[in-house]
């Protein structure tokens, strides 16, 4: 009986040994319905961030965009999306249409962003448009920070007006200090 067995195994290693050595197997070809094209695989989801027509308040909305788009100056891409609104109904713009991106740049993890004086709103920069653009920003892993500055001005005195928003904060801080 121990002599079949091992007769039996014997046999049994030899087939598979075939097997292998002829490399015979069953393949199945993969038929998709719909061929997915090189543009379809470069998709990505970006978020922009809105305001809520109902709630004012800001609000996500994500998007499906060429990878290839944010290859170059993401962040400035990223605003230009920004600039053009919302798809949903439900959200509407918060920077205003006229408003230019006059330079866009990045260094040390900071995107510095200078704007057309269009984008202020009696003489000031909402924060909600800031926070609109930092949120929209931030979901680049190599942003930590964004410094929003808008155009400098001349007035009919020659005097320049400086509306960057930092410079308004230093400002304030400067006169606390001197008040102390």
């Amino acid at each position: 009986m121990q002599k079949k067995i091992i007769i039996l195994v014997i046999i049994g290693i030899i087939i598979l040994a075939g097997v292998v050595i002829y490399n015979v197997s069953i393949e199945t070809e993969y038929i998709p319905q719909e061929e997915i094209s090189n543009i379809d695989l470069r998709k990505t989801m970006v978020t922009l961030y809105y305001r809520n027509k109902n709630t004012k308040e800001i609000q996500a909305e994500s998007m499906l965009i060429d990878s290839k788009e944010l290859l170059k100056e993401p962040y400035l891409k990223l605003i230009e999306i920004l600039l053009k609104g919302p798809n949903s109904d439900e959200l509407e713009k918060i920077i205003p249409d006229n408003v230019k991106i006059l330079e866009a740049s990045f260094e040390k993890n900071t995107v510095k962003l200078k704007f057309s004086k269009e984008i202020l709103v009696n003489n000031e920069i909402e924060g909600v448009v800031v926070d609109s653009i930092s949120r929209t920003l931030m979901q680049l892993n190599e942003v930590e920070s964004v410094v929003v500055e808008v155009e400098k001005d001349v007035d009919k005195t020659n005097n320049i007006v400086n509306n960057d928003i930092n410079n308004i904060l230093q400002n304030e801080i400067l006169a606390e200090n001197t008040n102390s």
